[in-house]
């Protein structure tokens, strides 16, 4: 998802995930764009049937993650501001692997605005990438201090540390399986879990859809 204010673009909307996001921005009041293949729109029938109950809320463009000038023009149809222009231009040099130019434009975003905690989490991923680990942890501490809730879905390895830092700065966590990789990183887990505890802070673990209604009654 490309985060533009009250405006979305959901470059997976037809997904399973996508379409799930989709319902829960429209419900929160977000402009939800979308980006599927020109042959999705002339079988709306057995490609979009996922979102077949929000068609008409949600704008849909043709196009693909390999080109770069489709994804550019639709960001410039939507017209977000200039600090999430080259945010959502950072998003899309990374995913055409232009790691440089990624971190170039999320920077231009954070001059700005400061306050972005998505630019700085895209931002220590990318650098994470460039092997660049000292400025990667500067990112992912700035952007956890800004977050209301964290949500942890980066490598497992990395888990113990992000989780326990979370923590230390009294947020709310969601994160996924496995928690640590190492016996080193358990006992962090474990550590940070009773500090949490301690905190009445609320930390959830995704285990496979358990915790969505209709897959366990399935």
């Amino acid at each position: 998802i490309l985060d533009m204010g009250k405006v979305a673009l959901i470059t997976g909307i037809s997904g399973q995930d996508g379409s799930y996001l989709a319902e829960f921005l429209l419900k929160k009041g977000y402009k939800v764009h979308g980006i599927v293949r020109r042959v999705a729109l002339e079988d709306e029938t057995h490609r979009l049937w996922r979102i077949r109950k929000i068609l008409k809320d949600v704008t849909l463009h043709a196009g693909s993650l390999e080109s770069y000038a489709i994804l550019f023009n639709t960001i410039l149809k939507i017209k977000p501001d200039e600090a999430n222009t080259f945010y959502n231009l950072g998003v899309v040099n990374t995913e055409l692997g232009d790691l440089v130019e990624a971190v170039a434009s999320y920077e231009k975003a954070l001059l700005l605005r400061t306050n972005h905690a998505n630019t700085y989490n895209n931002l220590g991923l990318v650098f994470r990438n460039l092997n660049d680990f000292k400025n990667a942890i500067s990112c992912y501490k700035k952007a956890i201090e800004m977050a209301d809730a964290v949500i942890l879905t980066t490598p497992p390895g990395f888990r113990p540390l992000h989780f326990e830092y979370a923590i230390s700065r009294n947020k709310h966590v969601f994160m996924e399986k496995p928690l640590a990789t190492d016996v080193v990183g358990i006992k962090k887990v474990l550590a940070a879990g009773k500090e949490a505890r301690q905190k009445k802070l609320n930390v959830v673990v995704g285990l496979q859809r358990h915790y969505q209604k209709n897959y366990r009654i399935c």
